[in-house]
């Protein structure tokens, strides 16, 4: 495990006055005039121009996702860690939260649930039970799986060839749109019992009321003709169509909304970064009217307020578990941050007089570099070991310290080599699941999210009040038995916002990495 080194923490510490430089001795005499070299060849110039192709190497360990992506997105790198890998993974049967809703696609079905939340003091999870799950009846190879015909940072369209089905999964979305592509045997069951099926004049709207109070609405393109048991719903020949939403409460003035947007449906969504600190949902979207999508409480904090193309609709909520979805109206955003200057180095310097202290914990630590003692074969804790070593060198480098950035350099080269060139023999790129610390492991779970911010701690962490309520709900943890000596820099580091020579005495009593 990744253990943030003595020297780290101090040099956290320490930043608060830029570092004075010295002005450069010019050179004795001029240097001697160089000749121009003959320009490259023709050929060589070419090859620059084309991008670097890493070779390729055959695992043991990496799953095969190929055979769920169509074959026209098989030419380009396929996407790592994205919000739908459950698809493409193993079976490409476990669900996956596209909120609002959890979604399971299994052979040829796929499932959508509501979830439940169920809490305590340790954890909150959700509850995935297929609330509804669509399929066709006449499907002509029941045991196929989907494929995924098009993906973007904000969408999944998952493609069902034997069922004639089309979902378009768009992340935010409070309905989940299906395309019937030609004469469907639509199919559409339950967990639950069916205490309610009615439908308006024209048949084109159903409302669901099942036995969990939820309650359901079902819209489509064109007339269709719905039959129901207690479990179950079927069609006759479909095309065209299907929007599904969940109606929030089962509250009227909710239904008022969901009806008038249903008819506008997006097929995918990019991230753009349009501007520094400003980044832009885009959708393209079908159908007519404007699009309804829905933000959570992080989006509506960063919303542009002068963005005039975008309605927030707060009369429109859905429960989730990163807060309260609200309704907005439009198929662009902008999402403004406060600007966060992030720079290689500290923001405001090192204290040369720290130099010397920071120096000796930096050689110490650089001595210990030595690929042949990696032992873990997970991705999670050996990409930390290659980190620390980088951020030993930007430490090295500010300091003006050169000397050890050959070794540093060497151990790197050394770490990472292996991972492209396909000859790092254990587990390199697929960790076997995700880790988390237990609740009392408060140090752990401040160490892990404050490691990837280091660059831009200073700013973030300019508030006082926040960060003497951050330590004083980590500190107690540091009296369990076990905790190691890494965690507990981090703290000290944050700690030294407030009180430098405290934080300072706590870090010198460090035994730094082992």
């Amino acid at each position: 495990m990744f253990k943030n080194s003595r020297e780290e923490s101090n040099y956290i510490l320490q930043r608060s006055n830029p570092p004075t430089h010295k002005t450069p001795t010019p050179p004795l005499s001029p240097p001697p005039p160089t000749m121009s070299s003959p320009p490259p060849p023709e050929e060589t110039l070419r090859r620059r121009s084309l991008p670097f192709l890493f070779p390729e190497a055959q695992s043991t360990v990496l799953p095969d996702p190929s055979r769920f992506f169509s074959p026209h997105l098989l030419s380009s790198p396929l996407p790592t860690n994205s919000f739908f890998q459950n698809f493409v993974l193993k079976n490409g049967d476990q669900p996956e939260y596209i909120h609002p809703y959890i979604i399971k696609s299994s052979m040829s079905s796929l499932s959508l649930c509501y979830p439940s939340q169920l809490s305590n003091s340790a954890f909150i999870y959700q509850i995935f039970n297929p609330n509804l799950t669509i399929s066709a009846s006449n499907n002509t190879n029941p045991n196929s799986t989907h494929i995924v015909s098009s993906f973007s940072d904000l969408s999944l369209t998952l493609d069902f060839p034997s069922s004639n089905l089309k979902f378009f999964l768009v992340r935010g979305n409070p309905y989940l749109t299906c395309i019937a592509t030609s004469n469907v045997r639509i199919s559409i069951s339950t967990i639950h019992a069916i205490l309610q099926f009615s439908s308006n004049s024209s048949l084109t709207k159903y409302t669901i009321s099942l036995n969990n109070n939820q309650q359901w609405l079902l819209y489509t393109s064109s007339p269709i003709q719905l039959s129901h048991d207690i479990s179950s719903i079927n069609s006759g020949e479909f095309s065209g169509i299907i929007r599904i939403a969940l109606l929030p409460d089962s509250n009227p003035k909710y239904e008022a909304i969901l009806d008038r947007f249903s008819s506008c449906y997006p097929v995918s969504g990019d991230a753009v970064f349009t501007k520094p600190y400003c980044l832009e949902y885009k959708w393209e979207k079908k159908g007519w009217g404007d699009l309804l999508m829905l933000a959570h409480p992080l989006h509506l904090r960063l919303l542009s307020g002068d963005d005039s193309e975008i309605t927030v609709l707060e009369d429109l909520k859905y429960k989730s578990i990163d807060g309260e979805l609200v309704g907005v109206v439009g198929d662009s955003w902008v999402l403004k941050s406060d600007p966060v200057s992030v720079t290689w180095h500290s923001i405001r310097g090192v204290k040369e007089e720290s130099y010397p202290e920071i120096i000796y914990a930096l050689s110490k630590d650089v001595e210990a570099l030595n690929p042949a003692t990696i032992s873990t074969t997970s991705s999670y804790f050996y990409g930390k070991l290659i980190a620390r070593a980088a951020r030993l060198a930007v430490i090295a480098e500010e300091l003006n310290y050169i000397d050890v950035i050959p070794v540093i350099w060497k151990f790197l080269k050394d770490t990472i080599e292996p991972w492209l060139d396909g000859t790092f023999g254990a587990n390199g790129f697929l960790d076997s699941g995700l880790w988390f610390a237990p609740p009392k492991w408060r140090e752990c779970r401040l160490g892990i999210q404050l490691l990837p911010l280091l660059p831009i701690s200073e700013v973030l962490f300019s508030e006082i009040g926040y960060v003497r309520e951050l330590v004083a709900w980590t500190l107690p943890a540091l009296a369990r038995e076990g905790v190691e000596e890494g965690w507990k820099g981090f703290l000290y580091a944050l700690e030294g916002i407030y009180d430098k020579e405290g934080a300072l005495s706590k870090i010198r009593s460090l035994n730094g990495v082992r």
